[in-house]
């Protein structure tokens, strides 16, 4: 077993879940049903993107509980950023090709700008010699209360499908690697929470933990503290690199309080970060906390919403530390059936004839009520006077 078996797993296990009308009951599969894009996904890995199209803020969440690094599934929630992530880095899987369980499917299809490109996204669960089947979030048919997207659900589609872009193919670790570092979550009792909580003792976490091999909301509050120190997202998880950090001896703490007048490899840090920010002019990135990086941080601070100091503590060090995210397209299509309806005699005599463009699928049909309508018109005129 994989970490591709996981993220599937991980994901069939969601399969029914429902988007939320409110910030309540994130957690249930569901209750307080609705359509503002508000889920328990945005809100475990992306607070801030609440509200947003979460079709690749889905799978993002399947990897991380699967124990997937960011550095293999990147924390992006742009259909079109990931595709060219993989592409840079030989990751990408023509549509011709043969997909394999965890793949990333990619669907295309019209964006808002009018372009046609990359807009949604499922997680492969089986493949055969002509479908393939997946299981996506922000999907239609998951729920009555809106039809283009909001819910979890299993789709299958012909391999030849017209809406399939591609498909981005992580580099999955074989679980055994990490069979003494498992995914932990909240609700779970075992040796290994015990252990995690020990540790977190350890890395002075206030208040200390009861050993007790519980995984419950104090320790839940310890974890996501632990995260945040690191600049990980606060979603609760301890994961193969939050282990690691863990076990790490306990030393200097890794988001010291850092000012102007200072000079260490801390203010190399954040000169650095800054700079990859986006900040102009650029800093010079040689560990001295002068006038100039002071500007630069409560730049970063006002362009964030958090509160301007030119202070660097723990809430700007995480901010700095946290992966850069790509917003998600906006809407998500609506995904073409997964058994379409055969042409009609009309449309097959036109397409057998050359006359327009289609598939055996009838996904190509653009401006459909026009193309139909003149395909009846000169079949019939060639049934009648040519026949």
């Amino acid at each position: 077993m994989n970490q591709a078996d996981l993220i599937v797993q991980i994901a069939v296990a969601e399969i029914g879940y429902l988007e939320k009308a409110s910030n309540s009951q994130l957690d249930s599969k569901t209750a307080n049903a609705g359509r503002a894009n508000i889920t328990k996904y945005w809100r475990d890995i992306a607070p801030s993107l609440q509200g947003q199209p979460w079709c690749l803020c889905f799978c993002v969440w399947c990897a991380r509980l699967a124990g997937v690094l960011a550095t293999v599934v990147p924390s992006i929630y742009s259909c079109t950023q990931l595709r060219n992530w993989a592409r840079d880095r030989g990751l990408w899987i023509a549509k011709t090709a043969t997909p394999k369980k965890g793949d990333f499917c990619i669907f295309e299809g019209t964006q808002s700008s009018g372009a046609r490109g990359p807009v949604h996204v499922g997680i492969v669960e089986a493949v055969t010699a002509s479908q393939v089947t997946t299981i996506e979030g922000n999907t239609s048919g998951a729920s009555g209360v809106i039809a283009n997207g909001g819910g979890v659900r299993r789709k299958t589609y012909n391999r030849t499908s017209s809406s399939i872009h591609g498909y981005f193919r992580p580099q999955y670790a074989a679980i055994t690697v990490d069979a003494k570092s498992p995914v932990l979550m909240q609700g779970m009792k075992n040796t290994f929470v015990g252990e995690a909580q020990g540790h977190l003792n350890r890395h002075g976490v206030n208040p200390q933990l009861n050993v007790d091999n519980g995984f419950g909301p104090l320790t839940r509050a310890a974890v996501d503290w632990f995260r945040r120190l690191h600049g990980l997202p606060a979603n609760g998880i301890i994961d193969v690199d939050l282990w690691i950090r863990l076990r790490a001896k306990a030393g200097a703490a890794a988001t010291p309080t850092v000012k102007k007048g200072n000079k260490n490899e801390f203010v190399r840090e954040i000169q650095r970060l800054i700079n990859a920010a986006g900040y102009t002019p650029r800093l010079a990135e040689d560990g001295s906390f002068g006038a100039l990086t002071e500007a630069g941080v409560k730049w970063f601070q006002k362009k964030e919403g958090i509160k301007v100091d030119g202070v660097v503590g723990e809430i700007t060090w995480g901010r700095l530390r946290a992966p850069v995210s790509a917003l998600p397209e906006e809407p998500p299509i609506e995904q073409p059936p997964a058994n379409p309806p055969p042409l009609t005699k009309e449309q097959q005599w036109a397409v057998d004839n050359g006359l327009f463009k289609g598939d055996s699928n009838g996904y190509n049909w653009n401006g459909v009520a026009v193309r139909n309508k003149l395909a009846v018109v000169l079949y019939r005129f060639w049934e009648k006077y040519i026949k």
